[in-house]
């Protein structure tokens, strides 16, 4: 197993930091892009800037074993401490937990401490 990325990436328009190398193709940008388009509107712009960048680290050459077979889709990746903190604060207001359409548990409902 060597420790190279799959391979470069195409250009991605909504995960700019995976544009020119990284592991979501075309398909992948587009199923990230309509997964968040659902929430636009619903969240504050602050919230939907933290979960992109949550949902492109499904293109980041050394996440892709937290996206593994065996990962549930519906559930966050672990987070780093600092950015949880970032992710809840700005997110607890609006963010339904977890992420799935029509869940009426917000996150808020959820401390912190528990949350990260």
């Amino acid at each position: 197993l060597d420790s190279d990325p799959p391979f470069e990436g195409p250009n991605n328009q909504l995960c700019k930091a995976y544009e020119d190398f990284g592991c979501c193709t075309a398909a992948d940008n587009l199923a990230i892009f309509q997964d968040l388009a659902q929430w636009e509107g619903k969240v504050t712009p602050k919230c939907l800037k933290k979960m992109t960048e949550v949902a492109c680290t499904r293109c980041d050459p050394w996440a892709a074993h937290i996206y593994d077979g065996t990962a549930d889709p519906d559930k966050l990746p672990g987070l780093c401490p600092t950015f949880c903190h970032e992710f809840y604060e700005e997110c607890k207001d609006t963010l339904p937990f977890p992420m799935v359409p029509g869940n009426t548990a917000m996150l808020k409902e959820q401390d912190e401490a528990t949350f990260c």
